[in-house]
């Protein structure tokens, strides 16, 4: 009788009803938990895509010949991976005889004497480094901070000049994914713009054992 004096409930002759029972409901709070919940599953395939992806190359080429490619010859055949090795690894283990396309090892060469086909390149392995970030913001700015650090001369900090191979910064971004994973952090307004992680912090995640 009380919650009925209050308007807090209706009895009515199928049961007790609460009152306005939609109005107190977080709508807004439920669909961006729903968001969050589809956004890390969405990383976590990626993820997962990735690792098979490296267990495939991995199990292909040997390490020792993407740590220390040196010359022309190994560069043309280790070059960048493409989109559509991330989505068909079965297929490319079939074809085992074609190219095996990887982020190069080496840094690239990004004057302008350099052909058409090596700026394509340049632009396709930024792109698979791209494609595992999931905030998709400040592409241009993040694409001309790559081409720093992989170019000749490497990219300034504070006075001194780094150079970074394509491996280096994929692992140094799949690095602060996984910080970011293992730190529940799901809501990517927490995560940095991929401009900001593409400049000077990228050297926080570089793991200079990999050569650069």
């Amino acid at each position: 009788k009380t919650f009925e004096r209050f308007h807090m409930i209706e009895s009515t002759v199928k049961g007790i009803y609460i009152a306005n029972f939609e109005k107190y409901q977080n709508i807004e709070g439920m669909d961006k938990i729903r968001e969050q919940n589809r956004l890390r599953k969405q990383r976590e395939r990626e993820r997962k895509e990735a690792l098979l992806l490296e267990e495939s190359l991995s199990a292909t080429v040997p390490e020792d010949d993407l740590e220390t490619a040196g010359n022309d010859s190994v560069t043309n055949d280790v070059t960048g991976m493409s989109r559509d090795m991330s989505r068909d690894v079965t297929q490319q283990n079939k074809n085992k005889n074609k190219d095996i396309n990887i982020c190069a090892p080496k840094p690239h060469e990004t004057d302008k004497r350099k052909s058409k086909a090596d700026q394509e390149q340049l632009v396709k392995d930024f792109e698979i480094i791209y494609g595992i970030y999931p905030k998709k913001v400040g592409r241009t700015v993040a694409f001309a901070n790559y081409r720093q650090w992989v170019s000749a001369k490497g990219k300034e900090v504070s006075g001194r000049r780094y150079q970074l191979t394509n491996r280096q910064i994929y692992r140094a971004v799949k690095r602060y994914i996984r910080q970011q994973e293992d730190a529940g952090k799901d809501d990517l307004a927490y995560w940095k713009n991929f401009d900001t992680l593409m400049g000077r912090q990228l050297l926080d995640y570089v793991d200079w054992e990999e050569g650069g």
